[in-house]
């Protein structure tokens, strides 16, 4: 299997996260929208954008990660 989330590297800073954040607002984008037209099927019970460690020690705020993706969707 694979390695154990606690062997998992993180890079940290600014830098870094604003890549996650350009990859994962892409990914909102390349989703196709249901058969109202919405996208909100990137969401559910096992939905994570994988930037919370990053949200969490300030490199990025909530209200840029909000601005950024709402320019995707």
């Amino acid at each position: 299997g694979g390695k154990p989330a606690a062997n998992a590297s993180l890079v940290g800073g600014e830098t870094e996260a604003l890549k996650k954040l350009k990859n994962f607002a892409a990914e909102c984008q390349a989703k196709p929208a249901n058969k109202d037209g919405k996208k909100e099927n990137i969401y559910g019970a096992n939905f994570s954008c994988k930037i919370s460690p990053w949200l969490a020690v300030g490199c990025l705020s909530p209200r840029y990660i909000f601005d950024e993706v709402k320019k995707t969707v």
